[in-house]
């Protein structure tokens, strides 16, 4: 302890060079003057323009509301187009199948979409026929859907773009056509009888009707008897439509034919003057 407080106080005693001490002295000069000083670019705050930003703001409101208007238009236009295709399938339909009835309609569209290359989905339940299609664009899908319901003879068509959440649906009714009822007898004014198309087991043709003062008639024969043979055709063999030919050639002709027909089961021949 004492060697260091001797050594500390002999440093003191040490004269130092004259400019070593700092002198702060008024007058005296600076000795921090000479050392570099950093300096930094001076920043400048500028308070922002509210009635630039409000512009601003109401020019994006406008845009907005200018691209809201337009979407809208597209809109009501797409469900317009909509509407008015789901009109034309329902007058399609309907007229399709009032005039071809239910299954051949529906088979006019299974191949009008099979050239499309469309897959055409049917499905029945109960007195419901439901038929759909889906036709694929770049940028949505439209669907179009079909539905008959056969107990109240009304069909329903349902057009749908489901990206846009479109859908515009049409009704209506529609009437099948009725099967036609073949024929059961046919009339021969030429030998002046009626005939039924429908041959009897004996393979001959019924007679339903003779017409009164006609060929048949003033040969005596009668309603009821069973027309076997006319000359030598056995009509067994023969179809109905080509004896009555047969019979108009001959009355062309002014010349009589023999017919055998079956009453009482008895075989009878007459002489037909036509």
């Amino acid at each position: 302890m004492r060697k260091f407080f001797v050594f500390t106080l002999i440093l003191f005693m040490l004269p130092m060079p004259a400019n070593a001490y700092v002198n702060f002295m008024p007058g005296s000069p600076d000795p921090f003057s000479t050392l570099p000083i950093a300096t930094y670019p001076q920043t400048v705050y500028v308070a922002p323009d509210p009635f630039y930003q409000l512009s601003q703001a109401i020019a994006a409101q406008n845009k907005a509301a200018k691209e809201e208007k337009k979407l809208k238009e597209y809109l009501a236009k797409v469900n317009e187009i909509v509407a008015a295709s789901a009109d034309h399938e329902l007058e399609f339909l309907i007229t399709k199948t009032n005039e071809l009835g239910i299954q051949e309609t529906i088979a006019l569209v299974q191949d009008i979409t099979f050239e499309q290359g469309v897959r055409l989905d049917i499905q029945n339940y109960n007195d419901i026929t439901e038929f759909s299609y889906k036709e694929t664009h770049p940028d949505f899908t439209v669907n179009y859907s079909y539905a008959y319901k056969t107990s109240t003879e009304e069909c329903r068509v349902i057009v749908e773009i489901p990206e846009l959440r479109i859908s515009k649906s049409a009704h209506g009714r529609y009437s099948e056509p009725k099967p036609e009822t073949p024929p059961t007898e046919i009339a021969d004014n030429n030998i002046g009888m009626v005939l039924s198309i429908q041959k009897t087991p004996e393979g001959g043709f019924t007679i339903l009707e003779v017409m009164p003062d006609g060929p048949s008639a003033v040969a005596k024969i009668k309603k009821g008897d069973i027309l076997i043979k006319v000359d030598n055709y056995d009509l067994k063999e023969q179809e109905l439509d080509r004896i009555t030919a047969y019979i108009e050639m001959r009355h062309g002709q002014k010349q009589p034919v023999s017919a055998t027909v079956l009453r009482e089961n008895k075989p009878l021949i007459f002489q037909i003057q036509l």
